[in-house]
């Protein structure tokens, strides 16, 4: 028995250990052309080529950037092109547009050998739907073309001692040696070998990137005769695969091995927004269904339900595709860690507060138009003012209810005006929070009603 308590401890050291060295491992493939995604602002791509043998940019949370690109210059001249500078992606008026560019001449086989291991870098990257996010910190961008196609990867704040880590490494300390015009890269060589020879031996495996080919549409779909005008909206957050991807317990076997996969549910949601059965449709494997379907359980509380062109409620179906890829997965970890810390440290409200339609400043827009038409006609023309302080409740589906005056004018008139403003407000989006699970609050308020006879000259 003790033997065997020590051979399940082993494996479990081992899975653990398996899981941390993938950890940070690849890059993350970018949707985007290079124009766009990494060099962004026109400034960035008149200095470099838009079809680089191999480009690297280092963008840090506070705008500073640093990048290079190698490029062949002549029919026997190759050189480095690099641009250090801050808030090169826009122009800030308090602090300006700052950059200094620089050259440093180099060989063939640098060149080629930094074309080579961008490409092999790009090639494992793995495709996270488009997914990149970071708090703090920094994101790099590596590009390279291959047979006239550029593509783009990128990675946030790598993690010490990761694979990752040591491209961006790299990258950094070129960008510091062409600054100081260096001419000898025998050591930038020899650092690139041995980078190459580490990612030649990781495998190209659809497993971490496989593709859902099916033929079911995602998102809102109409159920019923009644075209949807406004789409439902999940509880606590923009859309509801932000919400997988953050409460998403990877499953253990699939992350030790470094497997990706995806599962694509649908389910019908009512006129109360209420999720009703849930349907599995297709799934790389059984792990990936199984926490797609236990997230979705998780949904507790009612949607804002979809609305057709009169605002009535109407049923809708709704699809989604979820993907599990590890490295978005240990990026998210990054986030929230750095989140709980930021959390930590502030006064925060875990709440949403509930939003009208166009904003506050449209919200008192109507208060002081619906104000002047609901001034009592007994008082017109006589200039008298008043005010009224009035609570009220927006529900959970952001209707105004339980309207009532907590501080007359002192005329029955003028509170009673002041409660019609307020029944004739439009339907809010009600406040939201994400705990216990993600749910629409119902909440109260208190506005000032101010009356003023808009006839008194």
């Amino acid at each position: 028995m003790r033997t065997a308590g020590i051979l399940f401890v082993c494996s479990l050291l081992c899975i653990a250990g398996s899981a941390q060295a993938l950890r940070d491992r690849y890059l993350e493939l970018t949707k985007d052309t290079l124009s766009h995604e990494a060099l962004g602002a026109n400034f960035l791509h008149t200095y470099f080529s838009s079809s680089p043998q191999a480009f690297f940019l280092n963008r840090s949370a506070w705008n500073d950037i640093h990048a290079w690109e190698v490029v062949k210059t002549g029919s026997d001249i190759y050189e480095f092109k690099a641009m250090n500078g801050r808030n090169l992606f826009a122009t800030y008026s308090s602090e300006g547009l700052c950059a200094e560019t620089a050259n440093a001449r180099t060989d063939q086989e640098t060149f080629c050998l930094l074309g080579q291991l961008f490409r092999r870098a790009i090639l494992l990257a793995e495709d996270t739907d488009g997914y990149s996010a970071g708090l703090d910190g920094y994101t790099c961008y590596f590009a390279a073309t291959d047979k006239g196609e550029t593509k783009v990867a990128q990675k946030w704040a790598p993690e010490p001692e990761s694979l990752t880590r040591a491209l961006t490494d790299l990258g950094d300390s070129i960008c510091q040696r062409i600054a100081r015009h260096e001419t000898d890269w025998n050591k930038t060589k020899k650092e690139i070998r041995v980078l190459m020879e580490t990612l030649n031996n990781e495998t190209i495996s659809a497993v971490r990137n496989p593709i859902y080919r099916g033929l079911w549409r995602t998102g809102v779909q109409q159920l019923g005769p009644e075209k949807i005008a406004e789409a439902p909206q999940p509880p606590g957050y923009r859309n509801i695969e932000d919400y997988f991807y953050e409460n998403m317990i990877y499953p253990p076997e699939m992350l030790a091995d470094g497997r990706g996969g995806y599962a694509v549910y649908g389910f019908t949601i009512d006129t109360l927004g209420f999720i009703k059965p849930v349907h599995a449709i297709d799934s790389s494997e059984p792990a990936c269904a199984k926490e797609t379907a236990r997230l979705i359980a998780g949904l507790k509380g009612h949607w804002l339900p979809a609305r057709d062109e009169s605002g009535k409620p109407v049923e809708c179906l709704y699809y989604t595709y979820i993907s599990f890829r590890p490295q978005r997965y240990y990026t998210l970890q990054k986030l929230k860690q750095a989140a709980k810390e930021w959390e930590r440290q502030a006064f925060v409200n875990p709440k949403k507060a509930p939003e009208y339609p166009g904003g506050m400043k449209a919200c008192m827009q109507f208060v002081r138009e619906q104000a002047m038409i609901h001034y009592p006609e007994s008082c017109r023309g006589t200039g008298r003012k008043a005010k009224a302080v009035c609570q009220f409740t927006i529900d959970s589906y952001g209707q105004v209810k339980d309207c009532r005056i907590v501080r007359g004018s002192g005329t029955d008139a003028f509170d009673e005006a002041a409660l019609q403003v307020i029944r004739n407000m439009p339907r809010w989006k009600p406040a939201a929070a994400v705990t216990p699970y993600p749910h629409f609050c119902e909440t109260r308020h208190t506005i000032i009603i101010n009356f003023s006879d808009s006839e008194q000259k």
